[in-house]
């Protein structure tokens, strides 16, 4: 039998780590007595059990179901599933990190927009007043106007309200009409983007900082010396939305500046 301090040296731990480990019912001694704590030999196992589990990024409460469950494949099994996942989006990030630093390298802007013409846009329009976090909210009540209940149609937004304004934005909530002869819904408007130049900017991933990326944009038509075009506003399409796209890094929202 060994002591708590014997047990932890063998496990290369500390005897508060030992301690901590019965008090949570992780790691429970074989014999509590008066003298104390008593562990066996076959008991460094199981330590180095919980080891490799937080070693996969378990927390102790989950390494204690995992052992009083027993069940490995299935847990691990998940985990992997869990890993690849956070894999896909490290390597997402690490292609926009390449891609900055080769726009930074050529003495670019951090961003890289295009200059391309587009539409006409025909497309379903409810006006709207809110902070820009309603935005998803909103599409999604276009959405049930407008009986797009699996989110076919690319959504996007119109700003009137030309400075920075995430609390209380004055915006049109708007759904691509791509059919000839478009139905009618109450409480929603057809409207028309006639053919035009904008500049163009593809984000991918979170909406999160989607505010930030809009300053750079505008210091690109600034900088470039383009005109804006004063009939219509900034809007953002988002190619692949938060509708039907959970992971946030997969989101691919399209900046569009109309300019003259």
């Amino acid at each position: 039998m060994l002591t708590t301090q014997q047990f932890a040296n063998l496990c290369d731990t500390t005897k508060k780590t030992i301690l901590y480990y019965d008090k949570i019912g992780l790691l429970k001694p074989v014999l509590t007595t008066i003298n104390g704590r008593k562990y066996e030999i076959k008991q460094v196992l199981h330590f180095q059990k919980i080891v490799l589990l937080k070693s996969f990024g378990f927390s102790l409460d989950e390494i204690k179901e995992i052992i009083q469950s027993n069940d490995f494949n299935q847990i691990f099994n998940n985990r992997r599933q869990k890993l690849e996942e956070q894999q896909e989006k490290l390597s997402q990030k690490l292609k926009l990190i390449q891609r900055y630093l080769h726009n930074l390298k050529n003495k670019q802007f951090l961003i890289n927009p295009k200059v391309k013409t587009v539409g006409p846009y025909r497309y379903y329009a409810i006006r709207r007043k809110g902070r820009y976090v309603d935005i998803n909210h909103f599409d999604q009540e276009l959405s049930k106007l407008i009986n797009d209940t699996k989110f076919k149609r690319i959504y996007f937004t119109i700003f009137h309200t030309s400075n920075y304004a995430p609390d209380q934005c004055d915006m049109t909530v708007a759904a691509l009409i791509e059919e000839k002869d478009p139905k009618q819904y109450p409480q929603v408007e057809i409207k028309l983007i006639p053919k035009q130049k904008v500049v163009s900017y593809a984000h991918v991933g979170s909406y999160r900082y989607l505010s930030y990326v809009w300053q750079f944009l505008g210091k690109f038509v600034q900088d470039k010396k383009f005109c804006p075009n004063p009939d219509y506003p900034d809007r953002e399409f988002y190619r692949i939305g938060g509708l039907v796209e959970k992971n946030e890094d997969k989101l691919v929202t399209e900046l569009q500046v109309p300019i003259i």
